[in-house]
């Protein structure tokens, strides 16, 4: 990142961060829309799942990661995680086994 670039995003951190998401919540059988600014909807668990995730996209091995959060079952982390098709994909595609590199047993 350039020296441009990142005093760009130290401002927009610095101002609490100009987006914002509408949430839409069912109370008493009434829509109510509540517009939050997008730094205020990361939370410790945001946290936990971008960890858990990004250690997972480095390669890390589930079981490792799983003692990490706490994770008793890999149905449940993988579920947790929520890696995009597009994730899995590109995962797949670095991986030894679908390169040429890889050597076939016979």
């Amino acid at each position: 990142m350039d020296p441009g670039e990142e005093m760009v995003l130290l401002r927009w951190i610095q101002s609490g961060g100009s987006l914002s998401k509408t949430i839409r919540k069912t109370k008493g059988g009434l829509r109510v829309d509540r517009k939050y600014k997008k730094h205020e909807l990361i939370t410790v668990h945001t946290a936990r799942r971008s960890f858990a995730t990004n250690m997972y996209m480095a390669d890390v091995p589930t079981i490792s990661i799983m003692k990490i959060t706490g994770h008793r079952t890999e149905k449940s982390f993988l579920k947790y995680i929520r890696i995009s098709q597009e994730d899995n994909a590109n995962k797949l595609m670095n991986h030894p086994f679908f390169n040429s590199e890889m050597k076939i047993a016979r």
